[in-house]
């Protein structure tokens, strides 16, 4: 779901000027947006855009980085410049091992950002705290969560089918991010001559994509959510809901089996808790999916949610635990 705020965002790649000299220094990347508007109870006064350099992979560092004032007169021009690559302490990576399990440069090195909209307490700083800390004085109305900024600073970019997991080129890039997808019955499982199969759920109904800086425009607008306050944390993920296992660690993921996230065939059946709400297929029941989200305290209260689906055939005996009429 998108974050209710407007932007109109057109990403510029700035090309080297041969002729550039002194202390010109055009920028990597340049981001246009436009806010047109506000829902929120008290717009302030002081309203500034930030770019959030987010850390995913390692303990968090995040921090606000080319902070640019906006008229609270709408709709409000404004253009972010990024003429610096990430701090070190935002630059992921991955374990060699992981790494080339999964077909990647295990150089391969890089930062993922965000563009948000917050209610400044007049430092002229995104003041980003930690999880135990006394909360930000500053905050956040937007935030601009289907696209990304990205920045590769070492090693070769992942091949193209990993768009929206790593970077995909050289330099600074950004992405358009698909919006949140709930499963429905009988999407993450099915049968084939060989048994049934199961996938890990949510399964993706789009994909990343590159995002064409010539066609790109978006308009959204400022509000109240309390969700978006996470951001002035340094270790947030976002307001989105994360499937639980992009947690997971070597091993927790197997093809059959019973690893903490089973795939593939020979998988248990994935039955719900107490309390969990499921929802039944329309067919007699014979699919299934729920969903149970928890908050993360050490990363600022980032939802991850286990998304559990079954399935079974008709002819087939009633499981022993099945939650459907």
């Amino acid at each position: 779901m998108k974050c209710a705020f407007a932007l109109g965002v057109v990403a510029v790649c700035a090309a080297c000027d041969p002729l550039a000299t002194g202390s010109f220094e055009p920028p990597f990347i340049t981001i246009k947006g436009v806010i047109v508007g506000s829902t929120a109870t008290v717009t302030p006064q002081d309203v500034r855009v930030a770019l959030v350099w987010q850390n995913d992979q390692t303990a968090g560092y995040n921090y606000g980085d080319q902070l640019v004032d906006v008229l609270t007169q709408f709709p409000a021009n404004f253009s972010v410049q990024l003429r610096a690559r990430p701090k070190p302490p935002v630059i992921d990576s991955l374990p060699s091992a992981t790494a080339l399990s999964l077909g990647v440069d295990p150089a391969m090195r890089w930062s993922v950002g965000t563009i948000i909209v917050y209610a400044d307490d007049g430092d002229g700083l995104l003041n980003v705290v930690g999880p135990n800390d006394s909360p930000s004085p500053d905050r956040v109305l937007a935030a601009a969560t289907d696209f990304d900024v990205w920045s590769l600073t070492a090693g070769k970019p992942a091949p193209s089918d990993f768009i929206g997991t790593f970077p995909t080129t050289t330099g600074f890039s950004t992405v358009a991010e698909p919006p949140p997808h709930e499963p429905v019955p009988g999407e993450c499982g099915r049968f084939t001559p060989q048994g049934h199969f199961s996938d890990l759920c949510p399964v993706a109904t789009s994909q990343p994509q590159p995002l064409d800086p010539s066609a790109f425009t978006e308009h959204m607008t400022l509000t109240d959510d309390a969700r978006l306050q996470g951001y002035t944390c340094n270790s947030y993920w976002g307001p989105l809901e994360y499937p639980d296992w992009l947690q997971a660690g070597l091993g927790d993921v197997c093809d059959g089996g019973a690893c903490k996230f089973c795939r593939g065939f020979q998988c248990p059946l994935d039955l719900p808790g107490p309390g969990d709400v499921v929802t039944c297929s329309t067919d007699g029941g014979l699919s299934y999916v729920y969903k149970h989200c928890t908050a993360d305290p050490s990363l600022c209260g980032t939802r991850f949610c286990h998304y559990g689906h079954g399935e079974r055939q008709a002819t087939d005996p009633l499981p022993s635990g099945w939650p459907c009429p």
